[in-house]
């Protein structure tokens, strides 16, 4: 394929993917358009606003925190908070700069398939239906980072695979600065740097350019974690990481296969297709398409590792896996097309009568495998759409919509408790406290005359209360179908405040959030300013 054609159909890759995800954006009605389908996404926010006002990462103003698992990300936000400045503006620029990333992700998966296979029409579709598959368009628009982590990998391996050392190190180094997963793709690469060193006994230097720029990004983000919480990994990473008990490695893998083979286009058939034609293929063909291949899987067991998937079903844990996605169907990709070559160009060489037959029965069996693909993509594309513009409203309806009642009703210098932390901070604006300790550090027992809160935002599926604990809601919301997890009851959450008439101003409340047990200092309110504040946090 000449350059011509190379821009040509890469071009049609791009524009096709990124409306793909536009499609999902604009049919998913005010919802999907105004909001995004995690909490978290809005946490990303808080730590993007913050970029933008001071520099540097921050939950609550003035606190470095080391809340974000995806920095790279969170400076990225802080472009769009410094170029806009209503929320609804900022909201459609993180949606829009999403779709190009994903269009971005296919257009490099077609180059990368191409490079490996130098076959023009089956890197083609892998583009194709890599910028279709319905999850990852809808994840472009979730306000996370996977699509951007996605183009960074990807660059690196293509970077890697043109031996272009020091810019394969560098994109590999922002990736795992984007999602720190990616770092396990990193460990591909220098494997097989060292196996190309025994044999070539040439590659030292090479490994070197390669390596500088890896090492300098992960020094970065770790020295920064440790100025700042004294310990190497992000806060997320002490409360997200689970051990071994429950679920083991294994069984961890097999649901994570589950689920990224759930949605086009990994399905299992293609894999087995995939993995038969690299053993047909030779050389660096081969040696590439591993390449991508090995990357998939290990990101996949890196991250169920850490985090296992025990709501497989919920986007919440969909998200941390898909970035597999694209660097195994661009492998599987590269499997099968090359595979397909070799057999095709064993046909083409019989001199029997049969030729013509095996000839046509090859390509009707290529044909009905892109056309079932094709099939099963516009039927995953509808349940993505409505999957992704339901759990929009389920968050709207519920954290935001305290989130902003917060910052209506609360007087500017009031202190907010939380569990769920990305937007009743980002829109309630207060001096807010994470009680899962994923963005504020550990406050151990506080200290009533200066650090008691004024409220408490709970999610009572998660919570259990002392039966003397003096807390009433002032605000309950509630969403109707909640799908963003499987846990139905938490669909509600509510404002909480401290009554009494009689006790102590301020008193130590002990909370067990999810078997993990916190003490909060609240200032209590009588009866006529709980009464009061109820009216208040009510009206619009």
């Amino acid at each position: 394929m000449n350059t011509g054609e190379k821009k040509f159909f890469g071009v049609i890759v791009l524009f096709f993917s990124i409306g793909m995800s536009l499609f999902i954006l604009f049919s998913s009605g005010m919802h999907g358009q105004r909001g995004f389908p995690l909490d978290d996404a809005w946490i990303h926010l808080v730590y993007g606003r913050s970029v933008a006002q001071n520099g540097y990462l921050a939950y609550n103003t003035g606190i470095p925190s080391t809340g974000s698992t995806a920095p790279l990300w969170a400076y990225v936000l802080g472009i769009v908070h410094a170029v806009f400045r209503r929320s609804d503006h900022i909201i459609w620029g993180v949606k829009i700069l999403g779709a190009v990333f994903h269009g971005v992700m296919a257009f490099l998966s077609f180059h990368l398939v191409l490079t490996v296979t130098s076959l023009r029409w089956p890197s083609f579709l892998a583009g194709i239906f890599i910028g279709s598959c319905p999850s990852l368009a809808a994840a472009s628009l979730s306000g996370m980072e996977i699509s951007l982590g996605c183009v960074l990998c990807l660059a690196g391996i293509f970077s890697f695979i043109k031996e272009r050392w020091w810019l394969s190190g560098l994109f590999l180094g922002l990736a795992g600065l984007t999602r720190p997963e990616f770092g396990a793709v990193i460990f591909v690469l220098i494997a097989d740097a060292l196996i190309r060193t025994k044999k070539e006994r040439v590659f030292s230097v090479s490994f070197v350019r390669f390596a500088w720029p890896v090492v300098l990004l992960a020094g970065l983000y770790f020295g920064w974690n440790l100025a700042v919480d004294g310990r190497p990994f992000p806060a997320t990473f002490y409360v997200k990481a689970m051990p071994m008990a429950g679920m083991d490695l294994v069984q961890r893998v097999a649901v994570g296969l589950g689920v990224v083979t759930g949605s086009p286009p990994l399905h299992g058939i293609i894999i087995a297709v995939g993995l038969t034609g690299f053993f047909l293929i030779r050389g660096a063909t081969r040696r590439h398409g591993l390449i991508l291949l090995l990357s998939g899987v290990f990101y996949l067991t890196g991250n169920l590792a850490v985090i296992p998937p025990f709501d497989p079903d919920a986007f919440y844990h969909i998200r941390y896996l898909l970035p597999a996605v694209p660097l195994l169907f661009a492998g599987i990709a590269a499997g099968t097309a090359s595979g397909a070559n070799v057999l095709f160009e064993i046909i083409s060489k019989k001199k029997q009568r049969t030729t013509v037959a095996l000839k046509t029965f090859f390509l009707s069996a290529i044909g009905l495998i892109v056309i079932l693909l094709g099939v099963w993509t516009v039927s995953g594309l509808n349940f993505w759409k409505t999957k992704y513009s339901r759990d929009c409203r389920n968050i709207n309806d519920v954290q935001v919509e305290l989130g902003k009642a917060i910052a209506r009703r609360l007087s500017p210098d009031a202190r907010v408790g939380t569990i769920d932390a990305g937007a009743i901070r980002y829109f309630g604006g207060r001096f807010t406290v994470d009680l899962m300790g994923l963005n504020s550090p550990d406050l151990g027992v506080p200290n009533c005359d200066n650090q008691s809160l004024d409220v408490l935002v709970l999610m009572p599926a998660w919570i259990r209360l002392p039966s003397e604990a003096n807390l009433v809601p002032v605000l309950v919301r509630q969403t109707a179908d909640y799908r963003v997890t499987s846990n139905p009851r938490m669909n509600l959450q509510l404002i909480a405040v401290c009554h009494s008439d009689s006790l102590p101003k301020n008193q130590t409340v002990r909370i067990n959030i999810l078997g993990k047990t916190k003490d909060v200092c609240l200032r209590c309110l009588s009866s006529a300013q709980v009464d009061q504040l109820r009216i208040s946090l009510a009206s619009q």
